[in-house]
C-alpha cells in the first residue's frame, strides 16, 4: 500500500477523516486503572480532562505519532499529543483472566479536530 499525500485534499476535514479511516496512519496507545480509586488525565494541547474510573481499560487511537507523559504528585497524569488535538478514546472492563475479550466502547471523539 503506497503513502497517501494528505496536501493533495481539497479541504481539511477529509483530510482528517482519511487520517482515521487509514489505519498505518493511526497509533493505539492503551492503559488501564487497576487501582479502586478514580485516576485523572489532562490531554494536551486540546484542554481535556479525562477521569479514569476504577478496573477499566482506555484505549487512545490518534494520528500523532510524538507523546509525553507527566506524572505529578497527585492522582494526575498529563498526557501531550506532541502534534495534534485530533483522537478517539475507547474504554472496556479491565479482564480478570488476562486476556481481555471485553469489547471497546466509544466514550470521547475528537477526531474530527486537528
Amino acid at each position: 500500500m503506497g503513502k497517501t499525500n494528505f496536501w493533495n485534499f481539497k479541504n481539511e476535514k477529509e483530510k482528517i477523516r482519511q487520517l482515521y479511516t487509514e489505519p498505518a496512519n493511526l497509533v493505539v496507545i492503551e492503559f488501564a486503572n487497576k487501582t479502586d480509586k478514580i485516576k485523572h488525565v489532562w490531554i494536551e494541547p486540546a484542554c481535556i480532562a479525562l477521569e479514569l474510573k476504577t478496573e477499566t481499560e482506555y484505549q487512545i487511537v490518534t494520528h500523532d505519532k510524538t507523546f509525553r507523559m507527566e506524572f505529578d504528585n497527585g492522582e494526575t497524569i498529563v498526557f501531550y499529543l506532541q502534534h495534534s488535538f485530533g483522537f478517539i478514546l475507547n474504554k472496556r472492563p479491565v479482564a480478570s483472566n488476562g486476556l481481555n475479550q471485553n469489547e471497546w466502547t466509544l466514550e470521547l471523539d475528537c477526531s474530527d479536530i486537528n
